[in-house]
């Protein structure tokens, strides 16, 4: 089916930026050192699109939300968001600031090392969200990825947003992201913001400085004790510890060759988002959407897996 028909059940508020991919590295360099890379991937995505692209190749189309800047780059994330076919409407594009980049560095043990410039990511802000919130009235998900890398919306703009949200009963999901600035304030911010978030997202150092525990079992106690239905903890090679009212499930990631880990969550994200739409349980969540993640970073280009490959990866689960 063509994507431009296909009605969107999902809204997506996240980074919108270049990124240059950068591997493999035997090690980092020394300042005033170089090394050569033997790969690289140049593309406009952010962590919005990230979550889009495999969700949409699972056959639901999103609607994205966020800002680019007055120039080629921002013109170049715009055209991808239009040709492939997900709805663009809510980027909003700032005249002042130039379109935010994320430089990645994947080194020899698919560990990698984030460097950014937030550009116009930074202004963007609550009234840029409901200037559309009509699109977001008629979906049934909103997910918020990337919350700590867009400081113009703000705690009080956020929670006004969820508010809403739940008043129009959609269901909402956030992935907080890692704080640039040692978390010194979102964290208060991100913890107060719970209350009002069905499924929490965060990966596992980011549940560690949140809830002050290494233990995933105590990482989720935490988190449902400020109100939120449901969270899974993405813990890297680990697997996923999700959590709600009914138990707790460990799910062990499946064994593939990594070549690239870059938006690992993000495609988890998005497994979640689907299995949520589909109405699965906790364990058959966490299944589908490990092994989305698993097939996303096992190829340095991301290729997204279709969902019968998918489905035939989550049925290895042990």
């Amino acid at each position: 089916m063509n994507p431009n028909r296909m009605k969107a059940k999902v809204a997506i508020i996240g980074t919108l930026n270049m990124e240059l991919n950068l591997g493999i590295f035997q090690k980092i360099p020394d300042w005033g050192r170089q090394v050569h890379a033997s790969k690289y991937e140049i593309t406009g995505a952010g962590s919005a699109l990230r979550v889009a692209f495999p969700l949409l190749r699972l056959g639901e189309r999103s609607c994205i939300f966020g800002k680019v800047g007055n120039d080629i780059y921002g013109q170049l994330i715009q055209e991808t968001i239009q040709q492939s076919g997900l709805g663009g409407q809510g980027v909003e594009i700032d005249r002042n600031l130039p379109t935010g980049i994320c430089i990645s560095l994947v080194g020899k043990t698919k560990d990698r090392i984030l460097v950014s410039y937030l550009g116009a990511l930074g202004s963007f802000s609550e009234e840029d969200v409901m200037n559309h919130y009509s699109l977001i009235r008629n979906t049934q998900i909103l997910l918020i990825t990337g919350y700590c890398n867009l400081p113009g919306l703000g705690s009080r703009g956020t929670k006004r947003l969820l508010q809403r949200c739940q008043k129009d009963d959609i269901l909402t999901l956030f992935d907080p992201g890692w704080d640039a600035s040692g978390w010194k304030e979102k964290k208060k911010e991100v913890l107060s913001l719970l209350h009002y978030i069905d499924v929490f997202l965060p990966n596992q150092e980011e549940a560690i400085v949140l809830s002050g525990s290494k233990k995933p079992q105590e990482m989720a106690k935490c988190f449902l004790s400020k109100g939120i239905k449901r969270v899974f903890i993405k813990l890297g090679g680990e697997g996923s510890f999700g959590a709600d009212r009914q138990g707790v499930f460990l799910q062990k990631s499946f064994k593939v060759r990594v070549e690239d880990p870059t938006a690992a969550g993000e495609a988890f994200n998005a497994g979640i988002i689907w299995s949520l739409l589909q109405n699965l349980d906790l364990k058959e969540s966490q299944k589908f959407a490990n092994a989305l993640a698993a097939l996303s970073i096992s190829k340095f280009s991301k290729e997204y897996p279709t969902i019968e490959e998918v489905k035939k990866m989550a049925k290895k689960a042990k």
